[in-house]
């Protein structure tokens, strides 16, 4: 990952960020960013067009949420899982 793409990261971490609920994304996890509309695919594995940085999961039921920066814009976009208390 580059040094710009960590530094907004850091940038990020400190922000607001957009909440965007699981039963929102398409059947395989994949979204575009609300702000940009850069395409945010689970199967991205290229680092370049978004990096999670926190997430929270509960081992019984799953993942509750997941915080990640969009490289294309910047934003800092949570997924929520409602259905995980």
């Amino acid at each position: 990952m580059s040094k710009q793409n960590m530094s907004l990261i850091r940038k990020k971490e400190e922000e607001d960020c957009i909440t965007i609920e699981f039963s929102e994304l398409e059947v395989d996890g994949s979204f575009r960013c609300p702000k940009c509309r850069t395409m945010i695919s689970p199967d991205d594995f290229s680092n370049n067009r978004y990096a999670i940085i926190d997430y929270d999961e509960d081992f019984d039921q799953g993942i509750k949420e997941v915080v990640l920066v969009c490289f294309g814009c910047g934003s800092k976009i949570k997924l929520v899982n409602k259905e995980v208390k």
